[in-house]
């Protein structure tokens, strides 16, 4: 008989909790780039922050792929936990 490793429960809750960092996340980054498309700024500096905070929004999009994707890969292995219990 197989043990059980990991409390199938726990790592669903984790995959929410992943799940909601990353809208968080999202919803930042999107208030942040709202904020700055409606601030009149023009020059050397603005261009620069602007491409600076392009790459950064990039970033926290990244960020927020890598949470769902851990939330997705938290899922199967809850899945497995309950196909061994269940044997």
């Amino acid at each position: 008989m197989q043990q059980l490793t990991a409390d199938p429960h726990q790592l669903r809750s984790l995959a929410v909790g992943f799940e909601r960092q990353a809208a968080a996340i999202e919803q930042a980054r999107s208030a942040a780039s709202a904020l700055l498309a409606d601030t009149f700024w023009e020059g050397r500096d603005a261009d620069r922050f602007g491409a600076t905070w392009h790459d950064q929004a990039s970033r926290l999009t990244s960020i927020a792929q890598m949470l769902r994707s851990g939330a997705a890969t938290l899922r199967q292995q809850a899945d497995r936990q309950d196909a061994v219990s269940s044997r």
